[in-house]
């Protein structure tokens, strides 16, 4: 399971269950490993960013360039990992966690005014002028009672999509063939 590709063992399959937090059962993980192996075409071990944007789900949202990005150049178990929130085990805390690190540009832990700048023109292109991109986010942080840092920790952000779709429904591997 290193850097070129091969099949799973009993035991590679297991060991990336316990590593997901069981998020995926054994089929799944077959499932889905066999998507990365086609996903992978010069069987590099790695996933890039054009590799993800190949997947019809991820090339169907706005923010298909920041997640990418989020996955770029991981490997199998990786991809597992950060994909285990948006298994059908998964709970809404762990998807609603899973989005808020995908609007976490940066990193922080904290969710800025120049994140939402970023996700928001990544979501609109150029059909918003700088100015109105500004006022929309100003009225977002306004509306959700950001910190005195002027950003949304996690507790934040859940409490301003505390019983709002996400838009982020389970993943449904595809059958093995």
């Amino acid at each position: 399971m290193g850097q070129t590709v091969s099949q799973l063992t009993q035991y590679d399959i297991e060991e990336l269950q316990f590593a997901c937090s069981n998020a995926f059962t054994q089929a799944e993980i077959s499932s889905l490993y066999a998507r990365f192996c086609k996903l992978d075409r010069n069987q590099k071990g790695f996933l890039s960013a054009d590799d993800l944007l190949k997947l019809p789900e991820l090339a169907l949202t706005n923010l298909s360039t920041r997640i990418s990005r989020v996955f770029e150049n991981c490997n199998f178990k990786e991809f597992l990992c950060l994909l285990a929130p948006l298994s059908q085990r998964s709970t809404a805390s762990d998807r609603l966690k899973f989005f808020f690190e995908v609007y976490d540009v940066d990193g922080d832990g904290r969710v800025c005014a120049r994140d939402l700048y970023i996700i928001l023109h990544e979501m609109t292109g150029d059909n918003l002028t700088v100015g109105q991109t500004e006022r929309i986010i100003e009225a977002a942080l306004a509306d959700a009672g950001v910190g005195a840092d002027g950003s949304l920790g996690l507790d934040d952000f859940a409490r301003i999509f505390d019983g709002h779709d996400l838009g982020l429904e389970p993943l449904r591997p595809p059958p093995l063939y």
